[in-house]
Parts: C-alpha cells; structure tokens; sequence
C-alpha cells in the first residue's frame, strides 16, 4: 500500500487469515476508472489482482474494497479496506467529500453514486464515462481519496445500471 513508480499488471494481497470475496465486480470501485474491470481471483490469506489495461503515468490509482473482503470464520468485513498506489514518484492524498439529500423529500437513497468528471459539460454525464465515482453510505454520505490536484464537475446518478452503460 502507498508505493510510488508502480509499473506491475498484478497485485497480490496477502491477509493475516483465511479471506473470502463478496461480489468484487459489484463492491469493488477503482479510482481512477479503468477501461476493463481486472480479474480479481482469491485463495486462502490471498487475493491477486490481474490488470487488463496499461496504467496511467503519473497517476493514482485506490482499490476500495467497500464490504468486499470478509474472513471466513465470523464473515467480519474487512470495513476501510482501500489499497492505493502511485504510477509516479508521489501519491495523491487530496480528499472532497458531501452530503446528497433528494431535494424533493429530504431523504437519502444510499443506491445513488457519485461521479467526478473531467469535463465540466453539462453533457458529459451522458458521453463520457466518469474519472471518478463512489457510493454513498447510509447517511447519505460520500468521500473520494487519493485525488489530483485538479478541477472536477460533480455529479449524482442512480446506480450501478446507468454507470455501467456503455459510453462514447
């Protein structure tokens, strides 16, 4: 975790006992998004991560397992589990977290996500696949880690269905 002028296509984690993993292609979120989810493959203490894409230079890139690791015995979730490393020679650690509350109720609807995006186009929601994205806990709450220095256009979406949508 946090290692700088990673070049690697796997990743291999390795826990303290015996793991099992719960729908990683649904919980697991990859920040920045990758072009093709990576095999994800676990056995015993281990989970190995093959990448199917290049990785960025100069790029962060955070693992955020959500409720996806969980030891065998007692089921525990491994909660705040996030792997980050850095394709550079420094890692991002600025953070931009919220609060989303449906306006017309003033309830929360923890299925919504979270997406940054590049472009600051009204449009872009609906061209372009988001650089970032993260769930929003039952609070209704948010936080995105490991950003950029950089400028973002946010914006909320309902669930996974309209995020995995295929983009131009």
């Amino acid at each position: 975790d946090s290692a700088i002028n990673v070049t690697t296509k796997n990743i291999l984690l390795t826990f303290d006992e015996y793991i099992t993993l719960l729908n990683p292609q649904e919980n697991l979120i990859i920040s920045p998004t990758v072009k093709s989810f990576p095999l994800i493959d676990y056995k015993l203490r281990n989970v190995t991560i093959k990448l199917k894409d290049s990785l960025e230079p100069n790029t962060t890139y955070s693992f955020d397992f959500v409720e996806t690791v969980r030891d065998v015995n007692e089921s525990n979730i491994a909660k705040g589990l996030t792997y980050a490393f850095s394709t550079g020679n420094k890692l991002d650690n600025n953070t931009y977290s919220g609060k989303v509350i449906l306006a017309e109720t003033g309830n929360i609807d923890s299925s919504l996500l979270v997406v940054l995006h590049k472009n600051s186009s009204d449009t872009a929601i609906v061209k372009n696949k988001p650089r970032y994205y993260t769930r929003l806990n039952g609070k209704g709450e948010f936080t995105f880690r490991h950003l950029p220095a950089d400028e973002f256009s946010v914006f909320v979406i309902e669930g996974l269905n309209n995020f995995t949508k295929t983009y131009s």
